[in-house]
């Protein structure tokens, strides 16, 4: 039986959506959630994120409609919070008893199946564990569902484009004939919107240590670069997170224009390492 920890299959980011894979493909969206592995065990769910740490407590409004599934079972998907119709990425950060009183649902996401009712499948090919997948959430309970997915690349370019304004962030492509592999890569990409925001780390504030006016980032590509200024309610939320993060690096999500010669780049939010 598969047991937590594990590392999680992540995807490579590219610069178009792929026109063919090996064993066909399978365009999935990209939503604005927090990344989940949860574990369905005979008398408890375990829920983690990406880092591995366990996260159960944080989201109990999922954990009834996870424990409906026989034990054995372990899922992989997002953990996405929807207020007015809108994935809100920040209300995952809110306490329950918080979400609960501004009327936000919760919900698990499914993109693919790791163990179904004790057995192990990431060695089966995509295909057959999304066909599982499907299955066993064919009747699931409310709070409980698979990503939107489609075999036509047309239709996955369509999303891309119109589904942004209730946070789609982009679509992740992937090899139905590939097995579940840990790592970067292994038959998975993913494309975000045009002109949307790059992931960067946080390389250190500019301007005065109480009040900073802008921040020093790293973007994946190596480039340093140095963000337009900062609102008072940025810095307060990014201050209380220089001061837990302690030694671990601090993911932002930046935008980045290009206007002739000169780089706008854009601070938009802090992202936890782990989502």
């Amino acid at each position: 039986m598969l047991r937590p920890p594990l590392e999680v299959q992540q995807p490579e980011r590219v610069a178009r959506l792929p026109d063919s894979m090996p064993g066909g493909m399978v365009f999935q969206a990209k939503l604005d959630g927090w990344r989940c592995l949860a574990f369905i065990d005979e008398d408890a769910v375990i829920l983690q994120a990406r880092s591995k740490r366990l996260m159960t407590d944080e989201f109990p409004e999922i954990l009834p409609a996870l424990a409906t599934l026989p034990a054995g079972t372990v899922l992989d998907g997002e953990v996405c919070a929807i207020r007015d119709g809108v994935f809100d990425f920040h209300a995952l950060r809110s306490a329950p008893r918080a979400r609960a009183a501004a009327g936000v649902a919760v919900s698990f996401v499914a993109f693919d199946i790791l163990a179904d009712a004790g057995e192990k499948v990431t060695d089966q090919p995509l295909q057959q564990r999304w066909a599982r997948l499907l299955a066993r959430l064919r009747n699931a309970p409310t709070g409980l569902e698979t990503v939107m997915s489609t075999g036509d690349r047309d239709q996955a370019e369509q999303w891309l484009e119109t589904l942004a304004p209730v946070g789609i962030e982009g679509i992740v492509a992937k090899d139905l004939g590939a097995p579940y592999e840990p790592g970067v890569g292994h038959g998975w990409v993913k494309l975000r919107h045009h002109g949307d925001t790059l992931d960067a780390e946080l390389l250190g504030p500019v301007g005065p240590a109480n009040r900073p006016t802008a921040l020093r980032v790293r973007l994946e590509d190596g480039r340093e670069l140095v963000t337009l200024g900062l609102d008072h309610r940025a810095w307060t939320q990014l201050a209380k997170d220089l001061a837990e993060a302690h030694d671990t690096p601090i993911r932002l999500e930046v935008r980045v224009t290009a206007t002739g010669k000169r780089t706008r780049t854009e601070f938009v939010r802090v992202r936890p390492a782990d989502a």
